[in-house]
């Protein structure tokens, strides 16, 4: 498998496993710790890509379930803007405080007599990773709510700002304190495995390399095979010329 198929096959399962813990939250209260987790995890093992389309994939699953579950808040989560853009936008801002602790870690490093560890400096990227994602996700899609839908009345709902502060519930409180808590290990875990499972991958220039020697082989055994016979040809001449003689 190259690395690129490895990397298709690890983006797949892990925006399966988005859409799992996304429909879980429906289930348990809308506390998005699970879904917010497997976006850490995803960001801090692949990349920004991954995390902003495990964003985008959070976001699609809370736009159609506004759909199909109706709850007070559906109205503001059925526009994309309120659904979609903050999901990815937290993943995107909560990747650079991640690279961004990873570089003042590195600076710190090379100005103090005992460096951090490798797995305390990670294991403080990711919290702060997660910690973002968390304040990120809340503080982009309550603005949103307020920019687009403050005065405004939706059934027995109307948004100003006492409304937005209501929203911010006991599951802000819980994501931003058990998802880091659980972010760390996950990732950790997740990475160990994949390092541990990685296969050589074989590149365009190693496969020609090897139908090179491969070809080299097949040329160097007709040579010794067309030589082995010109001998036996030569004998068979010296024998007839002998028979011939007597």
């Amino acid at each position: 498998m190259n690395s690129k198929s490895r990397s298709i096959a690890i983006n797949s399962i892990l925006i399966a496993l988005m859409l799992v813990m996304t429909v879980t939250m429906l289930f348990t209260g809308g506390i998005a710790l699970l879904p917010l987790t497997v976006l850490v995890v995803g960001m801090v093992i692949m990349g920004m890509g991954t995390g902003i389309i495990l964003g985008l994939t959070f976001g699609l699953v809370t736009l159609i379930s506004a759909f199909i579950f109706p709850s007070p808040t559906a109205p503001f989560f059925q526009n994309p803007l309120v659904s979609l853009l903050p999901r990815i936008l937290s993943a995107f801002f909560a990747y650079l405080i991640f690279k961004l602790s990873q570089f003042a870690l590195n600076k710190l490093n090379n100005k103090i007599k005992k460096p951090i560890n490798e797995y305390v400096k990670k294991s403080i990227s990711t919290v702060l990773g997660a910690i973002f994602v968390v304040f990120f996700n809340t503080l982009f899609v309550l603005s949103m709510i307020w920019i687009l839908y403050n005065g405004k009345t939706f059934g027995e709902v109307f948004v100003n700002k006492t409304f937005i502060m209501g929203l911010v519930t006991i599951n802000f409180v819980v994501e931003i304190i058990v998802t880091p808590i659980l972010s760390v290990p996950v990732a950790f875990a997740v990475d160990k495995f994949l390092k541990k499972n990685k296969k050589q991958v074989v590149t365009d220039k190693d496969i020609e390399y090897l139908e090179n020697i491969n070809y080299i082989e097949s040329v160097d055994k007709d040579y010794k095979n067309i030589d082995i016979n010109e001998n036996n040809v030569d004998s068979n001449i010296n024998l007839e010329n002998e028979d011939f003689k007597k």
